[in-house]
């Protein structure tokens, strides 16, 4: 793993400044923003490390060598260029010039756009300067990097912006005491997080799969609970929304049908926590779509056993979703039964019983266990009576999650899209035929 620094460098005639940076950096009397950053960054880099100067050709002309500028009168200005610079900064790492189009067109751009790329190698952890940035480059930059953090797993150490402009026009500036041009070198690396967040979040809310989000969550506040020793309210905040998410989002996964309910409650709780405290103010809309993912959950199994077999289809997650409608069936015979849900016997007869009632089926060839329990078996005969579609939804449900959890080896296997079409009808029968007497 390498650490690479590119820049930009711009044409201008840019003025000396006092650059700084919030963590006690200074660097005074610089032209280049690059000089200053490069010396906050790249000092203790080694030789294996990179440092990347894109120059156009009017940008190597007049600020990588020396002396590129001219006077209105037509007289060469004594200036040192970048190139010159950085040769003298003690900076161990390889440093490179690279020309790059200026940019006047769609094919100049992804030519840009592919010497950014290409000039990354896997896992490079990358800073990146975008002051002298022209036109449209840091919007191209952040969509370059996000490419690469797909593609070469690069990670993004920094991006950072040089705010000369707050000192006021250029003739302004050059009637200030070079001591008193101090600007501020500001790091944009929060807002690339906010992407990360975004694209980690929206994954969740599409596929229903959190290791994105907790891992970045985790990245997040790792360095800020060592430095507060674990007393930063907002970072404590965050974990456990990552924690309990990671918890929900992996039960629902394998099917953890009695952990559910209680996990839906703790998300909502550790989200409404994390709110409450002084989170990145963009983060809290993200933050509140996974709440509004968990809110129907009332921490009611029966119902919260529906809910999730929607959630399930919802995201994709097609088998655990037959899975846990189903289990969550058995679980309803058996509670208005007032049996032990937890009874391998009492979970097999809500089955048979259905077929039994749909069959029918005479009492007489009945098999084990409902004719071991006759007396459970007509318990739940019962429930049926009253609703007659829940053991149509029983037969139609054990039948789909046996081809499916047998990947369809079988004797005309059901085609994708049929499960795809049935379920969601499955789930409003269900749903119809438990909650229609709103016991559970």
């Amino acid at each position: 793993m390498s650490n690479v620094y590119i820049s930009v460098l711009g044409t201008n005639d840019y003025l000396p400044c006092v650059y700084y940076h919030e963590n006690g950096f200074e660097a005074p009397n610089v032209r280049f923003i690059q000089e200053a950053t490069i010396k906050m960054l790249c000092a203790d880099w080694t030789k294996e490390d990179r440092v990347l100067i894109l120059t156009t050709d009017k940008a190597y002309q007049r600020n990588w060598l020396d002396d590129g500028h001219v006077s209105k009168e037509g007289e060469i200005l004594k200036r040192k260029g970048l190139g010159s610079i950085l040769e003298n900064t003690g900076v161990t790492a390889k440093i490179t010039q690279i020309k790059i189009p200026e940019g006047k067109n769609e094919d100049e751009i992804w030519e840009i756009f592919q010497i950014l790329y290409d000039s990354l190698k896997p896992n490079d952890r990358v800073s990146f300067d975008i002051t002298h940035s022209f036109r449209s480059l840091p919007l191209l930059a952040t969509v370059v990097i996000h490419y690469a953090k797909t593609l070469k797993s690069i990670e993004v150490d920094g991006i950072y912006y040089g705010a000369f402009e707050i000192l006021g026009h250029h003739g302004q500036v050059r009637e200030m005491p070079i001591e008193k041009r101090r600007a501020p070198i500001i790091d944009l690396l929060p807002f690339d997080a906010l992407l990360d967040w975004s694209v980690a979040i929206d994954k969740f809310l599409d596929t229903g799969s959190a290791k994105s989000v907790c891992q970045l969550a985790n990245d997040a506040v790792k360095p800020i609970l060592k430095r507060t020793k674990g007393k930063d309210d907002a970072a404590q905040a965050i974990k456990r929304v990552a924690n309990t998410l990671a918890e929900f989002s992996s039960h629902l996964a394998t099917c953890r049908g009695p952990e559910l309910s209680c996990d839906a409650i703790k998300l909502k709780l550790a989200i409404e926590e994390c709110l409450q405290t002084e989170i990145i103010p963009a983060f809290k809309p993200l933050v509140s779509q996974m709440e509004q993912e968990v809110r129907s959950f009332q921490g009611k199994e029966v119902a919260d056993g529906l809910m999730a077999a929607k959630w399930c289809y919802d995201h994709n997650l097609i088998q655990q979703s037959y899975t846990i409608l189903e289990e969550t069936l058995i679980s309803f015979m058996v509670y208005q039964a007032g049996l032990d849900d937890r009874e391998r016997d009492h979970r097999m007869i809500t089955g048979q019983a259905a077929a039994i009632f749909t069959g029918p089926i005479a009492e007489s060839d009945w098999l084990s266990p409902a004719a071991d329990y006759k007396d459970i078996t007509k318990s739940y005969l019962g429930i049926l009576i009253e609703r007659p579609d829940l053991a149509k939804v029983f037969i139609q449900l054990q039948d789909d999650r046996n081809d499916l959890n047998h990947a369809g080896w079988r004797k005309d296997p059901t085609k994708a899209k049929t499960f795809l079409k049935n379920l969601p009808k499955l789930i409003e029968r269900a749903q119809a035929a438990i909650l229609e007497k709103r016991e559970v």
